[in-house]
């Protein structure tokens, strides 16, 4: 009795976080040799991970599959059976299910799958991929993918209504992307900088030298003086603090402006660099080439680099001001920032 109650609430539960695209990836089975076993193995969960990729199904975890599988009794060889798949499919409260082989043809290995609908036992998509090694698989399995669920699309909206529709936290309402997506889709980014660098500036020294002419002549002395400018290079360590706004445009070009203070010793400057990025915008990585002037200081090259941080970017940039009114100017800064206006 336990059993059975415990094997309800896996399915309601299972039916409550999978909502009305659930789909269950069986494992791969292996129509080669049995040294075959770990590949076969891999290629399944880069087949699974893949399809969750897509961000179009919620995937039955592999452990739920298997437990399910004991309650049941199922066995492996009961998934080449349409029938058998559909009714574990059901129990899982799967709205697919996807099942393959792997097999030889020569020297290469043979991948095959087909997806089901589970209501109606339809073959909604075939896929297959020929790999000379596993390690090819990595590289074709996206494309493995999108052909095998090519079609599902349409026959998502023909579902029956009554199980419990989810809602998602993994889609964006504003533009209809992934959320994990939707951040770097910006038109602004907004953030504060901190940072330090060095100033090496020239300065220079005015000295006068005195002298004096006696005239034998007239035995007068003559007295007279002359002044002299000597420059001497320095280098002083600096502070930098402030705030930076990018705007982007386009794709691959983005205007940034930052208001920064500089701290020279015991004096602070503005710095203000108006800098043109070229590169790509914020994703997973985010990585440009700068170029522009910095009120007060002059003509500005540098770079950017900057990984994903939750829902923002942390960033490092580096300017260099060649020469300008307060000297030759590097400065590394750390800032994080965060994106405001969905691009539609």
């Amino acid at each position: 009795m336990k059993k059975w109650m415990m094997l309800a609430a896996l399915a309601l539960l299972a039916g409550w976080c999978f909502g009305q695209n659930t789909l269950v990836v069986v494992p791969l089975q292996n129509r080669g040799e049995r040294s075959l076993s770990a590949d076969v193995e891999t290629i399944t969960e880069l087949l699974g991970n893949a399809v969750a990729r897509t961000r179009r199904f919620d995937v039955v975890d592999r452990a739920a599959l298997e437990d399910v599988m004991r309650e049941h009794k199922f066995q492996m060889d009961d998934w080449s059976s349409d029938s058998k798949s559909v009714e574990m499919g059901r129990v899982l409260n799967a709205n697919y299910i996807v099942r393959g082989q792997v097999s030889r043809l020569g020297k290469n290995l043979i991948v095959t799958a087909r997806i089901l609908d589970v209501n109606t036992a339809r073959i909604l998509g075939t896929a297959e991929m020929s790999l000379q090694s596993t390690n090819e698989a990595f590289n074709k399995m996206e494309n493995f993918v999108r052909d095998l669920t090519r079609d599902v699309r349409s026959e998502s909206n023909r579902l029956p209504q009554s199980r419990p529709v989810r809602r998602s936290t993994q889609r964006s309402s504003d533009n209809n992307e992934p959320a994990d997506d939707a951040w770097k889709n910006k038109w602004v980014y907004l953030g504060g900088v901190l940072g330090g660098g060095y100033n090496k500036y020239t300065y220079t020294v005015t000295r006068t030298e005195y002298y004096s002419y006696y005239d034998p002549y007239s035995h007068d002395y003559y007295y007279f003086s002359e002044d002299y400018e000597d420059s001497y290079d320095d280098t002083l360590g600096l502070a930098f603090f402030g705030f930076q706004a990018d705007f982007w445009p386009l794709k691959f070009l983005a205007l940034e402006a930052d208001l920064g203070f500089g701290v020279f010793g015991e004096e602070i400057k503005p710095i203000i660099p108006l800098l043109v990025k070229f590169g790509g915008r914020p994703g997973p990585m985010e990585l440009s080439a700068n170029i522009g002037y910095t009120i007060g200081a002059g003509f500005t090259v540098g770079t950017t680099v900057g990984v994903r941080a939750g829902p923002g970017v942390f960033s490092i940039e580096l300017f260099f001001i060649p020469e300008g009114d307060i000297g030759q100017i590097f400065i590394v800064t750390a800032g994080y920032k965060v994106g405001l206006g969905n691009k539609k």
